[in-house]
């Protein structure tokens, strides 16, 4: 037999394997009969309705809403503690992170520790 269509013969083998372990893999739903792909028009129709209706009792609850500042002046809201939370200062290496290094007239190092031992022969 002749190499060439020996290779052939090798890639579409393969190309059929690998087209059968990827339909097991990901086995299609979406069969002409399946019955959860069929649609009923009534539920499809009410379903924007129940959604339109759940933005007009949530745009009543807004409604509702007191943005008058009659909180601030509220007991609950002046017996609230706040949480100081410190913040030390901390040594800044460079001012600029980004700049080339030796552009802000710092040097890199010249020698960089290695985590390996050196051998000698």
């Amino acid at each position: 037999m002749n190499p060439k269509t020996k290779q052939i013969i090798i890639a579409v083998v393969i190309i059929v394997i690998a087209f059968f372990v990827i339909k097991s893999f990901f086995p299609s739903t979406a069969t002409y009969g399946d019955p959860t792909l069929a649609v009923d028009s009534a539920s499809a129709m009410s379903q924007p309705v129940i959604d339109g209706q759940a933005v007009v009792v949530l745009l009543n609850r807004l409604e509702n809403v007191d943005l008058s500042g009659a909180i601030f002046t509220s007991v609950i809201f002046k017996s609230l503690k706040p949480s100081d939370t410190v913040i030390f200062e901390e040594n800044v290496e460079r001012r600029n992170p980004f700049a080339p290094v030796g552009a802000d007239g710092q040097v890199a190092p010249s020698r960089v520790a290695s985590s390996t031992p050196k051998t000698t022969r």
